[in-house]
This record gives C-alpha cells, sequence and structure tokens, in this order.
C-alpha cells in the first residue's frame, strides 16, 4: 500500500514538475577572434644558406587563424630597419600604426601609421610623414615608397635642403 502511495505522489509530482517548470536555454558564444598561439619577447631569425637574411625582433605576438599581430617589434633586413607599436600581418600585406620609423642607409622617415606590401615590396603612408637625408628634411602626406626601384612619391610637401658651402 505504501509504495502505491509512493508511485502515485511522484506521478503528481513529475506531472506538477513538467506543467510549471521553465525551459531553460543555454546561450554560447563563439570566440573566433582568439590567439591561437601568443610570444612575449621574442627574436626570429631567417638565415639563407650562409648569411642572417632577416631579424624580426618583439615584445608580443599573437597569431589568429587569419592575422598576425605583433606588438613593439622592430624588423631589420641587411638594407633597412622598421619599427612600430604595433603591427598587423593580412594576406600578405603588413598594417602598421603607432610610431612607425622606416631606417635605410639613404634616409628615414616617421609617421603614425604605414602599409607595406609583402609582394610589391611597396611601403605606403597616407597619414602626415617626416623624411629625413643626409642633405634635406621632408614634411608632406601620402608617401608611395617602392624599394624595388628606389624611388619616393609624396603628396603636399615641403621641403628644407641643406647646402653644404665649399671653403
Amino acid at each position: 500500500m505504501k509504495f502505491i502511495y509512493f508511485l502515485i505522489f511522484l506521478t503528481i509530482f513529475s506531472l506538477l514538475w513538467l506543467t510549471f517548470s521553465k525551459e531553460y536555454k543555454i546561450k554560447s558564444k563563439k570566440y573566433e577572434d582568439f590567439p591561437q598561439i601568443v610570444f612575449e619577447n621574442f627574436i626570429i631569425y631567417e638565415i639563407n644558406s650562409s648569411v642572417l637574411k632577416d631579424k624580426l625582433i618583439g615584445k608580443v605576438a599573437k597569431k589568429y587563424t587569419n592575422r598576425v599581430e605583433i606588438f613593439n617589434f622592430n624588423y631589420q633586413d641587411k638594407n633597412s630597419s622598421l619599427r612600430a607599436k604595433r603591427g598587423v600581418y593580412k594576406n600578405s600585406i603588413l598594417y602598421f600604426y603607432e610610431n612607425v620609423i622606416y631606417k635605410s642607409k639613404d634616409f628615414r622617415f616617421f609617421t603614425s601609421k604605414a602599409i607595406y606590401d609583402t609582394k610589391k615590396k611597396i611601403l605606403r603612408s597616407k597619414s602626415k610623414f617626416t623624411l629625413l637625408t643626409k642633405s634635406s628634411k621632408i614634411l608632406g602626406e601620402d608617401l608611395i615608397y617602392s624599394r624595388n626601384i628606389g624611388k619616393i612619391l609624396a603628396k603636399n610637401i615641403d621641403a628644407t635642403i641643406y647646402e653644404k658651402k665649399s671653403r
């Protein structure tokens, strides 16, 4: 008899539970923008058969599925160096942000943002820049530098050219 009461009670409780309980849905978020790997205080060397080709020094690098972000870095090859506070590498294009400094044996320039196409070897800066050579200081906007041919184009330039006085 007690067992029958227990079964009746269990049945009524189950029916009430099913009738008055709320359905809960769990929302899940996809974290697609989560780094796959993170490097800190790193140095990367690219070495040819017998010579050091490139060197990349940085504080933090994060590799995502579609890009690589690098912070406080300095990239050097045999002819030039490039520094920035932050860089993003995506689809063979490098995007540089904050305190971008490019140095070569002939000149150096400073800007706030730049883009470098690694396939075409063209460096562009749509923002204002300062370019310094041994004999001039050039201020301007919209700089385009082709590393293959060594040609620099810019708009709205203001140049100061220093002249050596002969004795």
